[in-house]
């Protein structure tokens, strides 16, 4: 096939307006024409030549063409709506397209160049579809319309998709309509080898053969690709053509003016050359320069325009191409931080263990020191025990030996008043037998029996809610550190506070419950013999409160209106007999059998400068030394006001 010459189209065009009738002269007709090649996907050969070409060609032939390159979808979509309003002023219309194209679910679908398509389902979002531009002609009711889609190339996007259809899809042509592929459905079309693709081509060499009839136009670009292709591509046509159309009429007379008017319409320097070289010295020359002179500034700058969007296309692509490798450089960056990160989680994962074995090997050595702590404390509550238990018996000695010397006293007593009355009446019946009679006021009077001490039963003792304890000297008589005190009278509970009253009170005062008081109060076993903040075991309401610390204690006391008691107070009430204390009351005091735990909170803390625990808190141990964690290594303050303990509770004094 010999190669196709655009002048040599100029030529056959000067002649064909020679023979252009009057009233096709004078039918309006409208194209529009676009050629994508710039896609981000890959950059096609010829749409943007074919477009070209194709406009010019359409002008040449009296069409008024609006023609965009690179197109994106909002503008082609903008463009296709305003032909769509144009052809509704009648005459004809022709769609030209040359790019991709790709059909889903029977659809067809061209792809601007701007479209972000990963999924077959992005498709309908991403392009136009043609059945937008047959609704457009389809409302128009216009004279003629036809539509040119050199779009059956590869589907870029095929192997992103589930499904792989290939080509375009046939669609059924509206009345008065005509439907042209650049190959059969299904088929993939050709791009062709030089400037223009080879459907594209054979379009532009018929378009301007004078008298062709629009069927048999398309009939002739057929047979061109075929032969060309050698069978392996068939343009496809669906009609629906109602009446005759021809791209290039018969010629007609006056052919310098008429050829003349259609040039000087046309944009594409091209034309106007051609037209100079057909009529160089004609009547319209001068102003064919002119225009020629113009176009060709035109076109200049237009070349100028194509190298600036290439140049920025050019940048685009630098500019992609370097985000690409700071995507890497940054992926390389985080995968090189997951790395230390691991090493670091490793490293702590390690750290974690070696210190959970060592806090292990604390939490054993603890329970270690506790149980024998608790060891402790159960040999000194046995000997308490058993100290009570001696006092208790010695006590019950002591009130029976005393109630056997009343007894004793009081029979000694009645015989010494048997023996009186005997000896009277032995008198009265002497003076009686001797006639003589006892004086008036000689009359013997009884001695008064010896005083014996009574003690009050146990049980009353015990009922006794609070003691009177009367005003107080106590001394230490050691010659080392000798000191004195004096106290005022006070009142002390005689009992120790019960689970069943320290119950009343975590309900009245809800922050000194279980669940709710703060960790920083309590060593974690804070009333630990409770199933819950308001459950106590039955058996243990009327037995003294256990586990409960300093804090927990002091506030019941200060809710009674009362006080803990310092050590003294206990010293004092108890009438503790410890070494090197002397107590002296100012009345007379008897104790009574306080019932006391095996150790209580006092408000007494070694406070003294250069003592070996300096503010540990005393309880108060009955008959023994008063220490608690004396020579702990970990001691503080605070942790002796959280202890709590099974054999501590507390009891109250008003002073």
């Amino acid at each position: 096939m010999r190669p196709y010459n655009p002048l040599h189209r100029f030529t056959v065009l000067a002649l064909l307006l020679l023979l252009l009738p009057a009233p096709a002269r004078a039918e309006r007709r409208t194209a529009l024409v676009i050629g994508n090649a710039a896609y981000e996907i890959g950059v096609l050969r010829n749409p943007v030549h074919d477009a070209g070409d194709m406009a010019t060609t359409l002008r040449q032939l009296g069409f008024e063409v609006t023609l965009l390159r690179d197109a994106a979808r909002r503008p082609m979509v903008e463009a296709i709506d305003l032909f769509s309003r144009q052809l509704r002023q009648g005459g004809v219309g022709l769609f030209y397209f040359a790019g991709h194209g790709v059909q889903v679910s029977g659809e067809n679908y061209l792809i601007p160049v701007d479209a972000r398509i990963g999924r077959e389902q992005d498709v309908p979002y991403e392009a136009v579809p043609v059945g937008r531009i047959l609704g457009g002609m389809e409302d128009a009711d216009n004279q003629l319309n036809i539509l040119i889609l050199d779009a059956c190339r590869d589907n870029p996007f095929a192997r992103q998709w589930r499904s792989s259809q290939r080509g375009l899809a046939v669609l059924q042509a509206v009345r008065g309509s005509l439907i042209a592929y650049a190959t059969a459905p299904g088929a993939v079309a050709s791009d062709g080898d030089g400037r223009n693709g080879l459907y594209t081509s054979y379009l532009l060499q018929h378009l301007t053969t004078p008298g062709l009839s629009v069927e048999h136009f398309f009939k002739k670009v057929r047979e061109g690709v075929v032969k060309a292709t050698k069978g392996r591509q068939t343009p496809w046509e669906s009609s629906s053509l109602i009446g005759d159309f021809s791209f290039a009429p018969q010629a007609a007379s006056n052919a310098e003016a008429v050829i003349w008017t259609r040039v000087e319409q046309s944009s594409n320097p091209e034309d106007v050359a051609a037209f100079l070289q057909a009529y160089p010295n004609g009547q319209f020359a001068p102003a064919a320069r002119l225009k020629l002179q113009q176009l060709q500034q035109r076109a200049a700058q237009q070349r100028q325009e194509e190298q600036t969007r290439l140049a920025e296309q050019a940048r685009q692509q630098r500019e992609r191409e370097e985000a690409e490798a700071r995507q890497r450089a940054e992926a390389q960056r985080r995968e090189e931080e997951r790395q230390r990160l691991e090493a670091q989680q490793k490293l702590a994962a390690q750290q974690r263990q070696e210190e959970q074995t060592r806090l292990a090997e604390q939490a054993r050595q603890q329970r270690e020191r506790e149980e024998a702590e608790a060891r402790q404390r159960a040999e000194a509550q046995r000997r308490e025990e058993e100290r009570q238990r001696l006092e208790m018996q010695q006590k019950l000695a002591a009130q029976q030996q005393l109630e056997a010397e009343r007894q004793r006293a009081e029979a000694q007593q009645r015989a010494e008043a048997q023996r009186r009355e005997e000896e009277q009446k032995r008198l009265k019946d002497a003076q009686r037998q001797e006639g003589q009679t006892p004086q008036t006021g000689q009359k013997p009077v009884a001695q008064p029996l010896p005083q014996v001490a009574k003690l009050e039963p146990e049980s009353k003792l015990r009922a006794r809610e609070a003691v009177a304890v009367p005003a107080t000297t106590i001394s230490a008589v050691n010659p080392t550190n000798p000191w004195t005190n004096k106290m005022q009278a006070f009142r002390m509970d005689l009992n120790p506070v019960s689970n069943r009253e320290f119950l009343s009170f975590v309900q009245a005062r809800p922050q000194w419950k279980k669940s709710q008081i703060a960790r920083d109060r309590h060593d974690g076993d804070y009333l630990k013999h409770w199933q819950g903040d308001d459950r106590v075991p039955e058996q243990e309401l009327d037995k003294p409160v256990r586990y409960v610390n300093y804090y927990a204690a002091a506030a019941y006391c200060k809710e009674q209106g009362a006080k803990l008691p310092s050590l003294n107070h206990y010293r004092v009430a108890s009438n503790a007999h410890e070494w090197s204390l002397q107590i002296d009351y100012e009345t007379s005091y008897s104790p009574p059998a306080f019932h006391f735990m095996q150790a209580e909170w006092t408000t007494t803390s070694w406070g003294r400068t250069g003592s070996s625990e300096p503010g540990m808190r005393v309880p108060y141990m009955h008959g023994t030394n008063h220490h608690y964690c004396r020579g702990c290594p970990d001691y503080t303050p605070e942790k002796e006001n959280r202890y709590t303990g099974g054999s501590l509770g507390f009891r109250c004094a008003q002073y």
